[in-house]
C-alpha cells in the first residue's frame, strides 16, 4: 500500500462545525462531500434541484478492530471525479485496509475492498463507531425517520418528534420533503444490520444510519467477504408528487441485493400440510390430490407447499433427522418422491419444515455429542426435548452429512424452512 501521507487542510462550514480538508466526489445526479481524513460523508447534494441530506458533521478517526479501538494512520487520494480511497495502516496491529467510496448515480458504494494482515493479529470484526453515513435534521421539512426490526416494529415519526435514542434496526429510512435516503449492507447480523441513532445538537436534532459491525471471519480459516455499504438518494420516485419513506422503499427495492430464492414467493401460493402425533392426517398421495384441485381453482398459478411432519410419526417428532426417517405411516420414501415429481407438473415446488434448534431422544441421531453441554431443556409437547450446540454441529461436518442425507435421498426438494431459528452472526449465515 501507498504510504505517502496527505496534508491535512482545516476548514469551517457555514453550520459552524470545524472539518479536516473536503473533497467532492460526483455522479450526474449526486455530489457528495467527504472527508479526506477519514472514510466519513459529510453531505449530499442532489445537483436538479440543490437539495440536501447530511452525513456526519462531527468528526471521526476511530476504527474498532475485534472489539478494540484503534485510530489509523490514513493515506488519501482522490481517483477521478467519482471515487475517493483511503489507505488505513493499523501499526499497533501490523494491519492494512483499504477502502473506497464511489458515486455512481444516485448511489454511494462503501466498499472496504482489501484487508492484509501482516503480523500475528487476525481481523475477525470490523466496525465504524458513530460514522451517521446518512443523517437528517428537524430543520429541514418534511424531517422523517421510519425503521422497522425484522418484519416487526415499524416505526414512522418526524424527526422533531424523536426523543433521543440508539437502536439496532434491520431497515431504516430517512427523508425530506426533497430527498429520501436508506442504506444496505452486507453485515450478517439478521435483525439488526444497522444502527439509528437521534441526537440533540446545538440548534437542531439529528436523527442518523450507519451500518453495524462486520464479521469478516468466525473461524481463523474462513473469510466471510469483505464488508461494504450501499447508500441511495432518491426523489420522488413513485411519482405521487410527494416525497416520503415510500421513495425511500422504492430505491431500496430496487437496489437491494436478490434474496435467495425470494423471486418464488411472488409467483406462488405458499400453504403448509402437516402431520403430527402418529396420526398421518395428511398422506403425501392426499397431498398431491390437493395440489391438483387447487391448481385448478387457481387456474394453474404456482404453488409453494411445506411439509411439516414430513419424517418420524410427524411434526417436531425426530428432530434433526432430516434424512433417513421419512414418515411411513403417511406413505414413506417411495409415495414422498412420487408426490414431489407430480407436483412439478402443476407448478408446485415441495419443501419440508426442518429444526436446527432441538434434539427429540427418539432421532437416530441423537446423541449427547449433539447436544449443548449440560443439557439445556427445550421444547416438550412431545417427549423432552434438548437444545443443539449448533457451533459445534455445524463445524463437525455432521450438520452437513445430514443435510445431504436429506437431498440423496429426496433430489427433487425444492425448499426447506428452518424452524425455530432465533440466532443471528455468523451460525445463522453458515
Amino acid at each position: 500500500m501507498n504510504k505517502k501521507w496527505c496534508w491535512l487542510v482545516v476548514v469551517v462550514l457555514a453550520a459552524g462545525s470545524v472539518f479536516a480538508g473536503q473533497v467532492v466526489i460526483k455522479s450526474k445526479s449526486m455530489a457528495v462531500a467527504v472527508d479526506d481524513a477519514f472514510p466519513r460523508v459529510i453531505e449530499y447534494r442532489w445537483l436538479e434541484n440543490g437539495a440536501i441530506i447530511h452525513g456526519q458533521e462531527d468528526v471521526l478517526r476511530d476504527v474498532v478492530l475485534n472489539g478494540t479501538t484503534c485510530t489509523p494512520k490514513i493515506d488519501f487520494e482522490q481517483k477521478g471525479k467519482s471515487k475517493a480511497r483511503y489507505d488505513l495502516e493499523f501499526p499497533s496491529l501490523d494491519v492494512e485496509m483499504e477502502i473506497e467510496l464511489s458515486v455512481e448515480e444516485g448511489t454511494l458504494l462503501f466498499e472496504v475492498t482489501g484487508i492484509e494482515e501482516n503480523g500475528d493479529t487476525t481481523v475477525k470484526t470490523i466496525e465504524f463507531p458513530n460514522h451517521c453515513l446518512i443523517s437528517v435534521r428537524d430543520t429541514q421539512p418534511g424531517a422523517s425517520l421510519s425503521s422497522c426490526t425484522g418484519v416487526q416494529n415499524d416505526e414512522f415519526s418526524s424527526v422533531g418528534d424523536k426523543k433521543p435514542s440508539k437502536k439496532v434496526k434491520s431497515h431504516a429510512i430517512l427523508n425530506t420533503d426533497k430527498l429520501a435516503a436508506t442504506i444496505d449492507n452486507n453485515t450478517i447480523l439478521n435483525r439488526s444490520q444497522l444502527w439509528v441513532q437521534t441526537v440533540k445538537k446545538e440548534g437542531y436534532k439529528r436523527s442518523g444510519i450507519w451500518n453495524n459491525y462486520w464479521r469478516y471471519r468466525y473461524l481463523d480459516t474462513e473469510i466471510v467477504e469483505l464488508p461494504w455499504a450501499r447508500i441511495m438518494i432518491t426523489p420522488d420516485i413513485n411519482g405521487d408528487g410527494l416525497v416520503n419513506w415510500q421513495d425511500g422503499a422504492a430505491v431500496f427495492r430496487s437496489n437491494m441485493t436478490p434474496k435467495f430464492g425470494g423471486e418464488k414467493l411472488s409467483q406462488s401460493v405458499c400453504y403448509i400440510n402437516m402431520n403430527f402425533c402418529s396420526l398421518a392426517q395428511n398422506p403425501f398421495l392426499r397431498t398431491l390430490d390437493g395440489i391438483k384441485k387447487f391448481s385448478g381453482y387457481i387456474d394453474g398459478f404456482g404453488q409453494m407447499v411445506e411439509l411439516k411432519g414430513y419424517g418420524s410419526e410427524g411434526h417436531d417428532s425426530a428432530h434433526p433427522d432430516y434424512g433417513g426417517n421419512f414418515n411411513t405411516r403417511a406413505g414413506g420414501l417411495k409415495d414422498l418422491n412420487f408426490l414431489i415429481e407430480k407436483a412439478a407438473e402443476y407448478d408446485t415446488d415441495i419443501g419440508f419444515h426442518i429444526n436446527h434448534t432441538e434434539a427429540y431422544p427418539e432421532a437416530r441421531s441423537f446423541s449427547e455429542e449433539l447436544l449443548s453441554q449440560p443439557r439445556h431443556k427445550a421444547w416438550a409437547w412431545l417427549d423432552q426435548s434438548y437444545h443443539i450446540d449448533r457451533f459445534a454441529d455445524t463445524i463437525s461436518g455432521n450438520l452437513y452429512a445430514r443435510l445431504e442425507e436429506m437431498k440423496r435421498e429426496v433430489p427433487g426438494l425444492a425448499f426447506t424452512y428452518v424452524d425455530t431459528y432465533g440466532g443471528k452472526e455468523w451460525e445463522a449465515w453458515k
